[in-house]
């Protein structure tokens, strides 16, 4: 049987009930290009949706840029905030420094001014304490001058001031070259002198008086001693104070000197001294 069509809904309506004819037929009817046209646009596509979706990213990463922008323009104005305060705080403590340095310099100058009050005071306290010594010092003497019978009798008998004679002899010692002046004025100041009898041998006391008591004293004591031996006195060194350091007490022990505390004495002791230095004058 032939095959006709008469019309072109006859056309369209075969085509309908073959679809392998429509492909056919465009192969007929289109060109190369147009076939491909439907993958072309199944590319452009894909491009299209690719580059949408490329300009949603950018897009995303703009508003993210955005906040950032937002996020470092806010951090931008809490620095520059912070940088005021220390701006701030950097003034204050510059003129802390100043008002430190202004302050310290006045405390400076009154520490100046204390310190040389400090050493005026000393000076004044030191005056005062040799004073008060001297004073002390001439209380004690008194004492013992004018107590000397009752004190040194204890010692010796038929005690008496013998400085007036001893000044003379010292006179002649010193026109004989025998002692110096400065040996002269040392005997010259001593405190007490007192002598007496001494198991019937002449003794010569030379006593050192001070109310606190010394090494000083102890060696004025024994240095006055030795010049009046040399020019023939049996003189004993005492020395005499209301104060006196055990120490200082053991050493004028040990060098035979005889101790004197508010006018006692360790009789027994001071006897044994006596006894010595009568026993040295008479080997002489």
């Amino acid at each position: 049987m032939a095959f006709t069509i008469n019309d072109l809904n006859d056309l369209l309506a075969l085509l309908e009930q073959h679809p392998e004819w429509r492909a056919r037929l465009r192969q007929i009817l289109l060109t190369e290009e147009l076939l491909r046209l439907p993958q072309a646009v199944d590319r452009l596509t894909e491009a299209i949706n690719q580059l949408i979706e490329e300009v949603r990213q950018l897009r995303a990463w703009q508003q993210e840029m955005i906040q950032w922008q937002r996020e470092t323009t806010e951090w931008q104005k809490r620095v520059n905030e912070q940088l005021e305060q220390l701006i701030a705080w950097q003034r204050e403590m510059i003129q802390w420094q100043r008002e430190t340095t202004e302050w310290q310099k006045r405390v400076n100058e009154q520490l100046e001014q204390l310190i040389a009050w400090q050493e005026d005071m000393k000076q004044w306290r030191e005056g005062v304490d040799r004073d008060l010594s001297f004073l002390k010092g001439s209380d004690r003497e008194n004492y013992y001058r004018s107590r000397a019978v009752a004190i040194f009798g204890t010692l010796v008998r038929k005690g008496r001031d013998p400085t007036r004679e001893i000044i003379e002899r010292l006179h002649d010692a010193l026109e004989a070259g025998q002692i110096s002046q400065t040996e002269f004025h040392a005997i010259a100041e001593t405190d007490v002198l007192w002598t007496g009898e001494f198991e019937g041998h002449l003794v010569v006391l030379v006593v050192e008086v001070s109310f606190t008591v010394g090494t000083q004293d102890l060696a004025r004591a024994m240095e006055r001693a030795k010049i009046l031996r040399r020019l023939g006195y049996t003189a004993v060194p005492v020395i005499a104070g209301v104060e006196i350091p055990d120490e200082i007490e053991q050493q004028a022990r040990n060098l035979s000197v005889i101790v004197l505390r508010n006018g006692s004495v360790d009789r027994s002791f001071a006897k044994e001294v006596l006894r010595q230095a009568v026993g040295t004058a008479r080997e002489v």
